[in-house]
This record gives C-alpha cells, structure tokens and sequence, in this order.
C-alpha cells in the first residue's frame, strides 16, 4: 500500500476509510497515488519559486485530486455506517476503535 501522508494531513478524520477504500479498490489508489504526486510536486516548486506558474498548476491539481477523493470517499461510505456510532454519529477513526465497538456489538448480542 502507498504511503499517504500528504492525503491523510488532508483528510485526518478519515484516515480509516481512506485506508480501508484503498485496500478494496484499485482505482481509488492510483487516485490517492496521483493526489501523493501532486502534493509532492507542488511542495518541490513551492521550495524552487513560491510565484512559479508550476505552483499555481499543481496547486489547482492537487485540489481537483482531492475532490475528486471526497466524492468517492462519499460513495464508498455506505460500507462503513454499520460501524458508526449511534449515539454521535462518527465513524471510527483508529482501528483500535473498530475493534473496540466490534468487540462492543459482540457483547450485546
């Protein structure tokens, strides 16, 4: 599995979900693959000249990358409301987490 750190400094919330999609779907990993490149050349010509045009380019690359991974994180996030938390709403963020409520579900039944 790629490395996301630039994806995951973006989206920390979703850290679980991002590696959970990425693990089950290709295409959802090359899209995090591209946002990965996009924000590592953007951070190269940030360093080489912040008014550079290749800043402005990979700037708006990196943005259009990262929309694009939103709408697909909100289609894919019907695989995880079963492990939401009835009482706030928020999906897991940790895999402590997920084993922690699985754990909990077993218990209740």
């Amino acid at each position: 599995m790629p490395r996301l750190s630039a994806l995951v400094e973006r989206f920390p919330e979703r850290e679980l979900e991002i590696l959970r999609l990425c693990a089950r779907d290709t295409e959802f990993r090359y899209v995090c693959e591209d946002y990965e490149a996009a924000v590592k050349a953007l951070r190269h010509w940030q360093s080489v000249d912040t008014n550079a045009l290749r800043v402005v380019e990979y700037r708006q690359l990196a943005g259009e990358i990262a929309d694009e991974i939103t709408e697909r994180l909100g289609a894919g996030s019907a695989s995880v409301t079963s492990l939401q938390d009835n009482r706030s709403g928020q999906a897991p963020r940790s895999t402590h987490e997920v084993w922690e409520k699985t754990n909990t579900q077993r218990e209740m039944e």
